[in-house]
């Protein structure tokens, strides 16, 4: 429910998309959400991550002209950094890129917003030394693709042994396949597990408990062109630049933190996705509807 007003206010203003009834039709698609409806019910540290890291971002958007709206953002994530290990490495790697769009804005405005900054540190400062001494995170720490198990060890070792290279030298199977090799190549895959239309609107995730409906996508299939059509027009149409900016960053950091974990297509992990899919799917929706009732008019 909450989440759902933030969707709408959104994209009421700060966005600067022009479309102001777009939040409308956001709000309407991650209400009827399969993905959305299924954790919403559930007690899953992802659900607290969905509304603060959201809510974050509107009030973050919200300061670019008032600047006292960066406490709102300071609390909100400094928060959403306790809610799932997913935000403990998405919401950094997000700010930095927020820094780096809206550097000018945030540089004017530097001394203003220290406190703001304080108050984050102030927040995140128990989790930081949780981290340094070991006393978190240890399930996180399990499950990173570089905790590699015997078995996977043993698969490289295997490539080792029966690769053509190793007849001619038994070093050089080594220099292909190795460690660092078999955690990219692992990483890559599960990245781009996250970007499966399978995943999103088809087969859905492997996990049957957060799969919504075994065999069925997170997402209404009838969304998939709308979300194609919506990409299409953010990054072609005469949208503001750092808007388009915004939805580039989030669109390349929104898999990191799940492709980081053994194995892909879980939904549970994808929380960093909260919002963005519906939210381009939205845009999309709107556009189309918008060109078709000014062709009718005409």
């Amino acid at each position: 429910f909450l989440v759902n007003h933030i969707f709408f206010f959104f994209f009421k203003e700060p966005l600067s998309i022009g479309i102001f009834n777009v939040g409308h039709v956001a709000a309407l698609i991650l209400a009827a959400s399969p993905w959305h409806i299924q954790f919403s019910r559930m007690a899953l540290e992802a659900n607290l991550s969905s509304f603060l890291f959201p809510l974050g971002l509107l009030f973050f958007l919200k300061s670019q002209k008032n600047y006292k709206y960066y406490y709102v953002v300071a609390l909100a994530w400094g928060l959403c950094l306790y809610s799932y290990h997913a935000a403990k490495f998405f919401i950094p790697t997000f700010s930095l890129a927020l820094l780096g769009i809206y550097y000018q804005n945030i540089r004017s405005n530097i001394i203003k917003i220290l406190p703001s900054i304080l108050l984050f540190v102030l927040l995140t400062f128990p989790l930081l030394i949780g981290q340094i001494n070991q006393q978190d995170g240890s399930r996180a720490t399990d499950l990173l693709i570089s905790n590699l198990s015997l078995e996977q060890m043993s698969s490289v070792n295997d490539s080792i042994f029966y690769s053509p290279l190793y007849k001619l030298n038994y070093s050089l199977p080594k220099a292909f396949h190795n460690r660092v090799f078999y955690i990219s190549n692992q990483f890559v895959t599960n990245y781009l597990s996250y970007w499966s239309p399978n995943f999103w609107f088809l087969e859905g995730g492997r996990e049957i408990t957060y799969s919504v409906i075994p065999g069925r996508g997170l997402l209404l299939l009838f969304l998939l062109p709308f979300f194609v059509f919506g990409l299409f027009k953010i990054f072609t149409s005469s949208i503001n630049y750092k808007t388009k900016l915004l939805f580039a960053a989030w669109l390349f950091l929104a898999p990191l933190p799940a492709a980081l974990t053994k194995e892909g297509y879980r939904p549970n992990r994808a929380a960093s996705f909260a919002l963005l899919l519906e939210s381009i799917s939205a845009i999309g929706i709107w556009l189309f509807l918008q060109k078709n009732v000014s062709k009718q008019r005409v």
